[in-house]
């Protein structure tokens, strides 16, 4: 089976740990941001995983033994957790429950998207406990649907050793921080004509493929939430909730472009005016969520401030093979 988080090829600018095995015996590791991949060259990063001017080290094809790519900075596991929570209370089902070892967060929604209809750890040991499977499928059993996980990375580590299957491609969650967006005044268009409604307009449901599910219905969400609908032909769901530590996020989902109305910048001008938006609204950070391989996109957030944090994706475990 596939590595489950960053299998994807390491390129510069990546941060890696690479471990070097010396021809006369030992080893040691190297933790930086990529230089040049062959040979592999790294340079040592600072602490907290920033970018630093150390010497480069280069490691010589044969004294290579793995390498792996890591999140872009230090990240804690609560961090992590503080990031899953928020977007959980923006994605709640018809049906939510937590497991008896309050580790997870069970949710059935109408059986479409996901992000609702999927159980995902959020309690402070549930990377360390064995899953509750029994109880996770008597649970989807019970609304018809079959037993999807939301796996974060770590803090989600005791689902893959479940018996299951990639059900999605793996997915890169992107944050920042609200309290200065400076850096994003490009994008902040005064002329670009926004409508923001509390519920999906005929032109928001227009341009996404999100007729009739479960994104769209306000009573699944424990949020404010909000579409938003730029006139020229754009759209994307913003919601406001808080993680455990009290910190207010604004998540940004479900963006897209209509196709006749693209090269215009208007996913980037739609998604500053929602960081613009949350702020005001008194959100501290925001996240939203990217596909692997949708580089164009992880670019496009990139310029917006976002930076990786870390990875998650959905798996469905296999019953005949618990």
């Amino acid at each position: 089976m596939a590595k489950a988080f960053r299998s994807d090829p390491i390129t510069v600018d990546d941060r890696v740990v690479a471990r070097r095995k010396f021809k006369g015996g030992g080893h040691s590791d190297v933790i930086g941001h990529v230089v040049a991949v062959e040979p592999l060259t790294i340079r040592p990063q600072m602490v907290g995983g920033f970018p630093s001017a150390l010497p480069e080290v280069v490691i010589p094809a044969e004294e290579l033994y793995v390498v792996k790519k890591l999140s872009p900075r230090t990240v804690r596991n609560s961090d992590i957790r503080h990031v899953e929570v928020a977007s959980a209370k923006s994605y709640l089902g018809h049906a939510t429950q937590w497991t008896s070892n309050g580790q997870w967060l069970m949710r059935a929604g109408d059986g479409i998207t996901k992000r609702t209809n999927s159980a995902v750890p959020l309690g402070p040991s549930a990377g360390f406990e064995p899953a509750p499977i029994a109880e996770l499928m008597a649970f989807y059993a019970s609304h018809n649907l079959p037993c999807v996980l939301l796996v974060p990375e770590r803090i989600g580590n005791s689902a893959l050793k479940l018996a299951h299957e990639h059900i999605d491609v793996e997915k890169i969650v992107m944050t920042r921080t609200l309290d200065d967006l400076s850096d994003i005044q490009p994008y902040l268009d005064d002329t670009l004509e926004v409508d923001i409604s509390s519920e999906p307009t005929p032109a928001w449901l227009e341009i996404t493929d999100h007729v009739g599910t479960d994104l769209t219905d306000a009573s699944l969400i424990d949020a404010p939430l909000a579409f938003f609908t730029a006139s020229a032909g754009a759209v994307l769901r913003a919601t406001i909730t808080e993680s455990e530590d009290s910190t207010k996020w604004l998540g940004i989902a479900c963006v897209k472009v209509s196709e006749s109305a693209r090269r215009q910048r208007l996913a980037a001008r739609l998604v500053a005016a929602a960081m613009a938006w949350g702020a005001a609204e008194g959100a501290e950070k925001s996240y939203l969520q990217v596909s692997v391989g949708n580089d164009a996109a992880v670019a496009l957030y990139e310029k917006l401030g976002m930076l990786e944090h870390h990875r998650h994706r959905y798996i469905e475990v296999i019953p005949g093979n618990l």
